[in-house]
């Protein structure tokens, strides 16, 4: 009696955990639908107040990093070569051009190895000794620099290196500067992330004029967050952004075509307040 009691007792407390656990999936389940909505405008509330116009100097601060990445690559790529005596600067074409060649040209007296050239493995050396009679002697020696065997292969990837990292600098410095001087690049920028989700808003033309007409700062935070967040839950987010910039800019237009200026309300008539017609 006292196993199968055991196992009556074991069943009865597994069943009553996996209600447990299901009861608090359904109270998390209904929780996550009842604060979906206010999550979305606690971020657009936290966005309005504390990202609004306050990360221009960041994007700025970015750009000069990218500026810097390309400023330290080129005086690197300056300094090895002053340091290889001014033969690295066009050293990994020179090496491409030479082994293009056919195995015949590349035997020919007149024609260098650039790798050589650059990198010399046989070298002739002078150094000093005592000799026998208590005097300083010069010897000349043939040496063999076998690191520069190594040497000129890792320098030829590092020119390579510099080469792709340069390039990938300058095209990113162009691509930044159409992102600066141009709304309709960044709006496309976001549409190409979410143009599933775009196609079927409603609010597409509100959405393309905020994002056209945003700050800088303001449209870099929205592009890292299109990259991180749940695109569905973006898009909604970015949505309510939109109709609340638009309702924003639409009364401050409301308030610059019929605002009163100093003519105006000296023609108009005085207004006397609630409280002073009670008095």
């Amino acid at each position: 009696q006292g196993p199968f009691y055991d196992l009556h007792n074991r069943k009865f407390m597994a069943d009553q955990l996996i209600g447990a656990v299901n009861f608090g999936n359904e109270d998390v389940k209904e929780e996550e639908e009842e604060t979906e909505e206010e999550k979305k405008e606690k971020l657009v509330q936290f966005f309005c107040r504390n990202i609004h116009n306050k990360y221009n100097v960041y994007f700025c601060g970015f750009i000069f990093c990218e500026v810097l990445n390309l400023v330290i690559v080129i005086s690197s790529f300056f300094i090895t070569d002053k340091f290889l005596h001014h033969r690295y600067s066009n050293y990994g074409y020179k090496v491409w051009q030479y082994y293009l060649m056919p195995a015949e040209e590349q035997q020919m007296p007149f024609v260098i190895n650039p790798m050589c050239y650059t990198f010399p493995r046989i070298a002739s050396c002078t150094y000093w000794r005592w000799g026998s009679g208590g005097q300083q002697e010069a010897i000349n020696a043939i040496c063999i620099l076998a690191l520069n065997m190594i040497n000129d292969k890792v320098f030829l990837v590092i020119w390579w290196w510099f080469t792709l990292i340069s390039n990938i600098a300058f095209f990113r410095l162009i691509y930044r500067v159409l992102q600066c001087s141009s709304g309709c690049v960044r709006y496309q920028l976001i549409n190409m992330r979410m143009n599933r989700y775009f196609k079927k808003s409603s609010k597409i033309r509100k959405i393309e004029l905020f994002i056209c007409n945003c700050k800088l700062g303001d449209w870099f935070v929205l592009y890292q967050l299109s990259k991180n967040l749940n695109r569905p839950f973006f898009m909604d987010f970015l949505a309510s952004l939109s109709v609340r910039y638009a309702d924003i800019r639409n009364c401050e237009d409301g308030e610059l075509d019929g605002g009163d200026n100093f003519v105006s309300m000296l023609l108009k008539p005085s207004y006397t307040s609630v409280e002073e017609e009670k008095v």
